[in-house]
């Protein structure tokens, strides 16, 4: 798997990611309901990220963490009807 590119189908560690500004590259589909988010990881540090939150030694500012779930969503919604992602 390329490095420099990191994938999930969990909603809420996408939301950590770009909430602290890791650049989401695209929405895949894969299967009827589900949706990878793909991730830029130049530095490889997603994983380090989700590790320090799952540890709960990442803090995240509430406002942005909101801002980034309304973000997803829209994408994600877009996603649906085709505007964004293949």
């Amino acid at each position: 798997m390329n490095q420099e590119i990191f994938r999930t189908t969990d909603f809420y560690s996408a939301v950590i990611l770009r909430s602290f500004g890791v650049p989401l590259i695209d929405l895949e589909k894969s299967g009827l309901n589900t949706l990878v988010f793909i991730f830029q990881n130049e530095t490889e540090n997603c994983e380090e990220l989700l590790k320090k939150y799952w540890d709960r030694k990442l803090s995240v500012e509430p406002r942005a963490f909101i801002e980034t779930i309304n973000e997803l969503k829209i994408r994600i919604h877009q996603s649906k009807g085709g505007i964004y992602g293949s």
